[in-house]
């Protein structure tokens, strides 16, 4: 099941990897 930040990683990197920058924004 892909979350809301997956689908944002696929846009931007085009893989379903955690990043770093959305995890800080997300606190």
């Amino acid at each position: 099941m892909l979350t809301w930040k997956d689908i944002i990683n696929f846009c931007v990197k085009g893989n379903p990897e955690p990043d770093l920058r959305v995890e800080k924004n997300d606190l």
